[in-house]
């Protein structure tokens, strides 16, 4: 059984919740935490600001060794659309 951690923004947590289910992860811990990005631009009630800190999760789980490959991958599909 492996430890892993994963930090993702917090409208993937439900979709993430469900993989982690699907794999039979175990002991899921989540945390808030604070990612520093600078020079993000996002637009904010209509007009452009740069942010340097944005809210995300993270999420510490247990799994078995025979399924952390396929867990992963789901994981990185998950998070590329972070």
């Amino acid at each position: 059984m492996k430890k892993l951690e994963v930090v993702i923004a917090p409208f993937k947590l439900n979709e993430l919740c469900n993989t982690l289910e699907k794999y039979g992860a175990k002991e899921i811990i989540f945390s808030e935490v604070i990612d520093l990005k600078k020079e993000k631009n996002e637009i904010f009630r209509g007009a452009r600001a740069e942010l340097a800190f944005l809210k995300k999760v993270k999420i510490e789980f247990h799994i078995n060794d025979d399924k952390i490959g396929k867990c992963v991958k789901s994981i990185d599909k998950i998070a590329l659309l972070d």
